[in-house]
């Protein structure tokens, strides 16, 4: 069995299968939850550095694709090894920050400037992955910083972001 048949398997034996496309698509009702990190790793081929499609302080955020649903969403890995320079127990703040972008995040589920979280490996996993739909456009702040792109943006769509961002 290959390995992205075996990770696909472990997606399709949680509870998150039947809510994984409902999540990326933003109709489901549920929260997101827990999805196996053998899942996130096939999807991103072993995280692959042609996968990566952005980074962070704290971790590298991947493009990932589930080809048996035809799914693209993005992952985000959390280096627990930049933790370590600001914390002597790197998983539990790593921990700590999964935990807070869950919350956070699944406050403003409904927003449409907010990226949708729909899912992240379980707390007793060493690895901290959480993963979120794949917006194609780029980071809205990323637009707004950069003249040119921000001038895709019509007064209209900018009062909106405002209005959105002050809800």
């Amino acid at each position: 069995m290959s390995s992205f048949a075996s990770a696909s398997e472990a997606l399709t034996n949680s509870f998150v299968t039947n809510n994984f496309e409902k999540l990326l698509a933003g109709t489901s009702t549920e929260d997101p939850g827990p999805i196996p990190y053998d899942y996130f790793s096939a999807c991103t081929e072993g995280f692959n550095k042609a996968k990566k499609i952005g980074e962070g302080v704290f971790g590298d955020v991947y493009l990932a694709v589930d080809p048996s649903r035809s799914l693209q969403f993005v992952v985000k890995k959390i280096n627990l090894q930049s933790l370590a320079t600001i914390s002597d127990t790197p998983e539990s703040l790593g921990e700590k920050m999964r935990s807070n972008e869950i919350v956070a995040l699944s406050r403003f589920r409904g927003s449409p400037f907010i990226v949708k979280l729909i899912g992240f490996t379980e707390p007793s996993n060493k690895q901290i992955c959480l993963a979120y739909e794949h917006c194609a456009g780029g980071a809205l702040d990323k637009i707004l910083l950069d003249d040119d792109r921000a001038r895709e943006l019509t007064y209209k769509q900018r009062v909106r972001v405002a209005l959105g961002i002050a809800k």
